[in-house]
């Protein structure tokens, strides 16, 4: 059995597995692959925040299938090195932002958690106004 058949390389008398072997790459390299991944992610938030918006002015303006498929064509025309990708990652980026602005004025102000509580009192109190309409209807029969 020779070493390279149990996925592990013999290293000055020492086994390493082959998962840990790092290739030592250069400060250029590096600075080469970070910026590419920051570039990847950057294409991915755009894709994403292009796409929840076109699918909301999708629903909005034809249903929801409108909105699958607006959406879908938006994150996929963003990804195209064409005009129209770059308009559309440039909306996605600030739709991107914008969402993240309004998530962080939510956790700050608990504006859906207000909203919530809102409506679950609202249903509570439509509910006890109905129930005390049917059981004094019921009571005068």
């Amino acid at each position: 059995m020779t070493a390279y058949e149990d996925d592990s390389i013999q290293y000055h008398q020492q086994t390493v597995p082959m998962d840990d072997y790092r290739y030592d790459e250069s400060d250029q390299e590096r600075a080469a692959r970070l910026q590419q991944e920051e570039e990847e992610k950057s294409k991915k938030r755009a894709a994403r925040g292009v796409g929840v918006a076109a699918g909301l002015v999708g629903l909005v303006l034809g249903g929801p299938l409108v909105a699958v498929v607006a959406g879908v064509g938006a994150a996929v025309v963003s990804k195209t090195d064409s005009q129209a990708g770059s308009v559309a990652r440039g909306a996605g980026d600030a739709a991107a932002t914008t969402g993240e602005k309004i998530r962080e004025w939510d956790k700050k102000n608990h504006v859906s958690e207000n909203v919530g509580k809102g409506i679950t009192n609202g249903f509570r109190y439509v509910s006890d106004k109905l129930s005390n309409k049917s059981s004094s209807n019921s009571g005068s029969a």
